[in-house]
């Protein structure tokens, strides 16, 4: 590519559909930054657009990409505590591959299912001389309509910058890169992408501009930039050594990851809801797994043929000693898990949701073929590690349960239905979702107690006075099976 070429018209006309699905999309869109700046602009935060507010392909939330005066940070707690009026709370705070940045992610409760935003803020020294510092971007903003944006040669130099460390880019990149590069003239965005890649340049932004949504670009880009960033302070190397040394007892101790246990009887719907939440939470966190009782580190369980069926319930029980041995063997395994296994994934922004874990033996002990002593579960149980735990204990009226699944006796499945709900009212972070009715009801149940003990998690590990994301409690006690409730 001898040189950089401006935007050309295409004419598109795209479906009845397609306008339809962008219509709904420009309006969650509009919603949101129309709220964010108003917000902004009442505290007094003086911000700038880095990135035009996007919905990302992959997973369904929205993306917004701010520059914010480092002197206003303060300014910008008071607005997200502020958004909470509006419906949206801060469930996660993480950081970005942009020094100086920080990602915050945001659910909107407006309607019946959540949907989650993104928001990448710079608000201190970028750490790097080939990205601009916060504060000079907010000094060079450019007032367009009602929002503040970054100048274009700001962001022509962010975007390039931003995609060749993350290796990848969005669908809005190709078309807005062209329109920068016509903004900017062809030799300013030749200077720009020449002071980020040297020689090569051209390469570099040929690649970054044609590379197809999601597509990864080439990594010898990233080693290109980060080569030219190193070689002109050998002292970044140790900066970011250090900084990355010192955040691993943070994300270890304190994890943005989450544990969630769904107990219930069989028939309850425990695997369809465990899929709908991991699904419904994947904007949130990096990854998703569900686990089946135990971590199963230790001696995995074979996988099961699913055209043979085998009642869990119709085998006898083991003998005391070979039942203590087991239980034993149980504990182990998830000591052994919580270091190689659950702590990591915690650590890396991972979801876990246990379809059954150790409680679920408290209750059916049957199941398991469990014939040693009740005092020695209740003591395992309680050197068991639990990280946080949040409880989701699915129940259903017996009727309901026996036409879904009669792998029990009828008086089985009451007893069960009875112990779950006390299990329930004995455990930390502990809710009651009831599943005799549509699923996405009951998803949409479980989704905003998740949502709200994600917030609180925030607020407390932040030290901010947040609102409360819970309605106001009444005198009168409440039922266990109001799950919209967080415990005192």
């Amino acid at each position: 590519m001898s040189e950089l070429h401006p935007p050309s018209q295409v004419d598109v006309r795209p479906s009845p559909q397609i306008l339809a699905e962008h219509r709904e999309q420009t309006q969650r869109l509009d919603h949101f930054s129309q709220t964010l700046f108003r917000h902004l602009d009442g505290f007094g935060v003086r911000y700038c657009v880095l990135d035009a507010l996007q919905e990302t392909e992959d997973t369904p939330s929205i993306v917004q990409e701010l520059a914010v005066h480092p002197e206003d940070r303060g300014k910008l707690l008071a607005t997200l505590r502020a958004l909470e009026d509006k419906d949206y709370f801060v469930v996660q705070e993480r950081i970005t591959v942009i020094p100086g940045a920080r990602r915050y992610c945001l659910a909107c409760l407006l309607s019946r299912l959540p949907t989650f935003h993104e928001l990448t803020i710079l608000f201190g020294p970028s750490g790097s001389r080939f990205l601009p510092t916060s504060k000079e971007i907010v000094e060079r903003r450019e007032k367009r309509e009602t929002t503040w944006a970054a100048a274009p040669a700001d962001e022509f130099r962010y975007r390039l910058f931003k995609n060749c460390l993350e290796g990848t880019k969005s669908g809005t990149d190709e078309r807005r890169l062209r329109q920068l590069i016509g903004e900017l003239g062809p030799e300013e965005a030749k200077r720009v992408a020449q002071d980020l890649f040297g020689n090569h340049w051209q390469s570099a932004v040929e690649a970054a501009r044609t590379a197809t949504a999601g597509a990864r670009l080439p990594n010898e880009l990233r080693r290109r930039l980060w080569w030219r960033h190193v070689s002109s302070d050998p002292r970044v190397l140790l900066k970011y050594a250090g900084k990355a040394f010192g955040e691993v007892p943070s994300r270890w101790f304190r994890p943005n990851g989450l544990l969630v246990a769904i107990l219930g009887p069989d028939g309850v719907g425990k695997s369809s809801f465990s899929t709908e939440l991991l699904e419904m939470f994947r904007p949130v966190f990096a990854s998703g797994r569900v686990l089946q009782w135990r971590p199963q580190v230790i001696k995995p369980r074979p996988e099961k043929n699913p055209l043979v069926f085998d009642p869990p319930h119709s085998k006898p029980a083991h003998g005391r000693v070979e039942s203590m041995l087991r239980l034993l063997a149980v504990l182990v395994d998830y000591w052994v898990g919580e270091v190689v296994l659950i702590r990591p994934l915690l650590a890396q922004s991972g979801l876990l949701v246990y379809d059954r874990n150790f409680h679920d033996i408290l209750v059916d002990t049957k199941r398991y073929r469990y014939g040693g002593p009740l005092w020695l579960l209740h003591l395992v149980e309680r050197t068991v590690p639990h990280n946080e735990l949040v409880f989701l204990t699915l129940e259903a009226d017996p009727e309901t349960i026996l036409q879904r699944k009669q792998e029990v006796s009828p008086e089985e499945v009451g007893r069960q239905c009875t112990e779950y709900r006390r299990l329930a009212q004995k455990l930390p972070n502990s809710h009651v979702i009831r599943t005799d009715r549509d699923l996405e009801q009951s998803v949409a149940e479980g989704s905003r107690i998740l949502v709200s003990y994600l917030n609180q998690r925030f607020k407390k590990r932040n030290g901010q006075s947040f609102p409360s994301l819970e309605p106001p409690r009444k005198k009168k006690k409440q039922a266990s099976s109001c799950a919209g409730q967080m415990p005192a």
